[in-house]
């Protein structure tokens, strides 16, 4: 029984790492893929990382910082934005709180754009 769970608590930590490498790489791969990701996924489309991180890790949390306006995520027990792996202390001291459920879909009009036009007035061209 002892050798099972000492077994499946070694499992849960290889995934644990396997998942941070997965989320690593796919940022990484992002930021590469144009020059002006790391602005746009920092200047305003903060949010929309987090809803393209939790589309490939269902488990992801929003949060939150009124004095950064900043949106990043976190999946599993770390905390990411476009950058990478976000330290703790700087969680704490930007005062990130999670986004609650009832308020996400506000935050989704939150979006990069290159000109001066205002959140949210930009007309999509696409239908959902």
């Amino acid at each position: 029984m002892v050798i099972c769970l000492v077994v499946l608590i070694f499992l849960l930590i290889l995934l644990n790492i396997k998942m941070k490498l997965m989320i690593d790489k796919f940022l990484e791969e992002l930021r590469d893929s144009a020059d002006i990701q790391f602005k746009i996924f920092t200047e305003g489309s903060c949010f929309r990382l987090y809803k393209i991180l939790k589309t490939v890790f269902p488990n992801a949390v929003a949060y939150w910082s009124d004095l950064d306006n900043h949106c990043i995520t976190k999946v599993g027990k770390e905390f990411y934005d476009i950058g990478g792996i976000i330290k703790e202390s700087y969680i704490e001291n930007r005062s990130y709180y999670k986004i609650p459920k009832s308020q996400l879909r506000g935050y989704s009009i939150l979006k990069w754009m290159s000109d001066e036009e205002s959140i949210g007035t930009k007309i999509e061209k696409y239908k959902n």
